[in-house]
C-alpha cells in the first residue's frame, strides 16, 4: 500500500452548477405538455444534469440524444451545445473518454459562437481532463492552459483555483513536480484571498507529497504540519488522521523512526474511532516498515498493519496453598498419640509389682520414641516436597503465560493477515464469476492472494513465499508491500514489470545489513485491461492454466524460472498476452495442493492429477468446481496432516 495520498481538484464544473437534484418525473410530466420548443429543451437539459449528478449517466445519455435531435431540427443552438457538453460527462464519468471527447468537441465551437465564455472554460476543462484520463498529458496541458488564461480574464479566483490544480495534476503525472509545486503555490496565494481554509490545507498536503516524491523530506514535513494546523483548527478529523499519516511516512523516509511511531500510533487513534479501514491499513504498513528499520521483528511481526503496544500484566499466580489442612492434619495425630501414650502410663502405674506392666512401659516408650523420630522426618519429607512442588508451580505458570503470549501473539497476527487480504465482495465487484481456495498449513501463512485496481487494469495474483507459518506470515508482510509498491507507488501495470520491481524492492529491504536473507517468492500474476478486455500474464516458478471452453482441453503456460528475490541467474520476467473467450477459466495457483500428502498409500498428489480435477469439474458452475476441488483436498488429505500452504485463484471470463 503505497503511503502516500494525493487530493487532486478533478472537477466537472458544468456538473456542479447544479445545487440540488431537480424532480425529473415532474419535469418529464412538463416536456410531454410543453409546446413551446426553447421551454421544453430546457426541461430536457435540467432533466439531463439531474441524472448526471445522482450518477443515472445511461438516462442522462438517452435524453440527452433525444434532446439533441429535437434542438438539430429546431436550430436551437443556444441549448444545443450545453446538451451536448453534459451527454460527453455522462460518457466521461462511465470512463468512455473517446465519446466524451466527441461530444465536447460539438458543444466548444458553438459555445464559442455563441461567446458564452463561462461555459467555454468549463467544456475546455472538461477536454482537458478527457485527455488526462487518457494519459495524453501534452494536450491536457494545453487545454488546462487555455482555460486559466481565461479565468484569468474573468477574475474568477474559485475557477483558477480549480485550474491550477487540474494543471499541477498533469505534472505530477509527468513527474514534473517541481512545476506541480509552482502551480500549488498559486493556489494557496488564490484560496488564501478566498478565505477558503480547507482548500489551504489541501493545497499544502499536495506540496508535501511533490516534496517526498523530490526526496526533500524536511520541506515534505514543514507543508504537511501547516495543513494539520488548519486541519486541527477546523476539527476535520479525517483530514487530521491523514495529515499524521503523512507526516509518519515523512518521518520514516527521514529515519526519525521513533518520531514516525508517535504519528502513526496518533492516526490510528483517530482512524480506529471514525473506522478508516483503508487508512489503518496504511498506518499498520508504515508501523511495520518502521519496526523491521528498527530491528524490533517481534513488533513487526504482530503489527503487520497495527501497533499492537499491549502491556499484560498478568496476576496467574494460583493460590493452591493447601498447607492449612495437612498442617491440622499433622497436629492431630501427634496430639492423639500424646493421648494414648497417656492412658497407658497409667495402667502401668498401677501395676508397678507386675513385670508384663513394665514391659508394656518400656515398649510403649520405645514406639513413642520412633514414632516421634518417624514424624519429624516425615515432617522434613513433606516441607521439602512442599518446596519442590511451589517451584514447579511457578514454572509451570511462567510456561504457560509464555505459551499463551506467543498464541495471543500468532492468533491475533492471523486477524492482521486477514485483514489484508482482498474482500471476496471487492473482486466480485469486478469477476463476478471467481472463487478462492486459500487453506493456510498453521494460523498464518506464507500464501496469499493479491488484488488491486489501477486505472482502467485489474492486476491479481496467488504467491507462495518462502516457508509456512510465522516465517512465511513475515516473509508474506514483505512480499505484499513489494507488490503494492510496485503498482501504487511506481504506476506499473503489466505483469513481468510489476514482478522485475518486485524483485528488485525485495532485494533491496532484505540486503541492507551484513545479513544475508535468501528467502523470496513464487508468484502467478494477471492483469486485465478493462477497456480492451484483454488478459496479461507473468509467473515466477508458478505456473498459469487456462481451460479452454470450446474445445474443453487445458492449456499450461510456463513461469520463467527464478524467484522474486535472490536468484544465481536473473532476467526480466516475460509477460504473455492471454488469447482468451468468454467462458473460459484461468487458474493461479501455489504449489501446497500438488505436494499434498494423502490417498491409500500416503504419496504426492502431484500437478498431473491437479490438472485432470481441473478439466473434470470444468463443467460445473465455478462456485461447484471450487466445492469439488476443496472436497477432492480433504479426501486426500483423509487424517494426514498438511504439508503446505494451499491457494488456488480461478476466474471465468465473461
Amino acid at each position: 500500500m503505497k503511503p502516500i495520498l494525493y487530493f487532486f481538484f478533478i472537477l466537472f464544473p458544468c456538473i456542479l452548477f447544479a445545487q440540488k437534484v431537480y424532480q425529473t418525473d415532474s419535469l418529464v410530466t412538463e416536456i410531454q405538455n410543453e409546446k413551446n420548443i426553447h421551454k421544453k429543451l430546457y426541461n430536457y437539459y435540467q432533466i439531463i444534469e439531474s441524472f448526471n449528478y445522482s450518477g443515472k449517466y445511461d438516462n442522462a445519455i438517452h435524453y440527452g440524444l433525444k434532446a439533441s435531435k429535437i434542438a438539430v431540427q429546431h436550430k436551437e443552438d443556444s441549448l444545443l451545445y450545453l446538451i451536448y457538453n453534459q451527454i460527453g460527462v455522462a460518457h466521461d464519468y462511465k470512463g468512455e473518454y473517446t465519446k466524451a471527447l466527441n461530444y465536447y468537441f460539438k458543444a466548444l465551437p458553438q459555445a464559442e459562437k455563441h461567446k458564452d465564455i463561462s461555459n467555454t472554460a468549463s467544456i475546455m476543462n472538461n477536454i482537458g481532463l478527457a485527455y488526462y484520463f487518457q494519459t495524453d498529458f501534452d494536450k491536457a496541458l494545453v487545454y488546462h492552459n487555455n482555460v486559466l488564461e481565461i479565468r484569468k480574464k474573468q477574475n474568477d479566483n474559485n475557477g483558477l483555483s480549480i485550474s491550477l490544480n487540474n494543471i499541477a495534476m498533469v505534472y505530477v503525472s509527468l513527474k514534473q513536480f517541481q512545476k506541480a509545486i509552482d502551480n500549488y503555490k498559486f493556489c494557496i496565494k488564490t484560496d488564501t484571498q478566498l478565505n477558503d481554509s480547507l482548500s489551504l490545507a489541501d493545497d499544502y498536503i499536495n506540496i508535501g507529497h511533490c516534496y517526498t516524491e523530490m526526496k526533500e523530506y524536511k520541506k515534505a514535513e514543514y507543508y504537511h504540519l501547516l495543513a494539520l494546523k488548519i486541519k486541527e483548527k477546523s476539527n476535520q478529523d479525517i483530514g487530521i488522521c491523514l495529515s499524521k499519516l503523512n507526516l509518519g511516512h515523512v518521518n520514516f523516509y527521514l529515519k526519525q523512526y521513533d518520531k514516525a511511531i508517535i504519528w502513526f500510533n496518533q492516526a490510528e487513534e483517530i482512524a480506529k474511532k471514525l473506522k478508516l479501514k483503508n487508512n489503518l491499513i496504511s498506518i499498520y504498513d508504515g508501523l511495520v516498515k518502521v519496526y523491521l528499520k528498527k530491528k524490533d521483528y517481534q513488533n513487526a511481526f504482530v503489527n503487520f498493519s497495527k501497533v499492537y503496544n499491549l502491556e499484560k500484566e498478568i496476576n496467574a499466580r494460583e493460590k493452591i496453598q493447601k498447607q492449612t489442612a495437612t498442617e491440622l492434619t499433622y497436629k492431630f495425630n501427634k496430639e492423639r498419640e500424646k493421648q494414648k501414650l497417656a492412658r497407658i502410663k497409667e495402667q502401668l502405674e498401677n501395676a508397678k509389682k507386675q513385670e508384663k506392666a513394665k514391659f508394656i512401659s518400656i515398649s510403649v516408650s520405645i514406639i513413642g520414641f520412633v514414632i516421634f523420630l518417624f514424624s519429624i522426618l516425615l515432617f522434613k519429607k513433606w516441607k521439602d516436597a512442599k518446596k519442590q512442588q511451589q517451584i514447579i508451580n511457578e514454572k509451570n505458570i511462567l510456561v504457560e503465560l509464555k505459551n499463551k503470549e506467543i498464541l495471543d501473539s500468532i492468533n491475533y497476527a492471523k486477524r492482521i493477515q486477514k485483514a489484508i487480504l482482498p474482500s471476496d465482495e471487492f473482486i466480485a465487484s469486478f469477476f463476478e464469476k471467481h472463487f478462492i481456495f486459500y487453506s493456510p498449513k498453521d494460523v498464518v501463512a506464507g500464501d496469499f492472494y493479491w488484488f488491486e485496481k489501477l486505472k482502467d487494469m485489474l492486476i491479481f495474483a496467488a504467491a507462495d513465499c518462502t516457508g509456512h507459518g510465522v516465517p512465511g506470515a513475515m516473509m508474506s508482510v514483505v512480499c505484499n508491500n513489494a507488490l503494492q509498491r510496485s503498482v501504487k507507488e511506481f504506476g506499473l501495470i503489466r505483469p513481468g514489470e510489476i514482478l522485475d520491481k518486485t524483485k528488485q524492492i525485495i532485494f533491496e529491504d532484505l540486503t541492507k545489513n551484513d545479513e544475508t536473507v535468501s528467502d523470496g517468492m513464487d508468484i502467478s500474476m494477471c492483469s486485465y485491461d478493462i477497456k480492451t478486455k484483454t488478459f496479461y500474464w507473468s509467473g515466477a516458478n508458478n505456473n498459469l492454466i487456462i481451460w479452454k471452453r470450446t474445445q474443453n482441453e487445458l492449456i499450461e503456460i510456463k513461469a520463467d524460472k527464478q524467484p522474486i528475490g535472490k536468484s544465481i541467474h536473473t532476467k526480466a520476467f516475460t509477460t504473455h498476452q492471454l488469447d482468451l473467450e468468454a467462458g473460459d477459466r484461468i487458474y493461479l495457483l501455489t504449489d501446497g495442493f500438488a505436494d499434498q500428502f494423502g490417498g491409500e498409500e500416503g504419496k504426492k498428489y502431484k500437478t498431473k492429477n491437479l490438472k485432470s480435477l481441473l478439466l473434470k469439474t470444468a463443467s460445473q458452475s465455478i462456485v461447484q468446481q471450487c466445492e469439488s476441488i476443496i472436497g477432492e483436498f480433504h479426501n486426500w488429505k483423509n487424517k494426514l496432516e498438511q504439508v503446505d500452504d494451499v491457494c488456488i485463484f480461478g476466474i471465468e471470463v465473461s
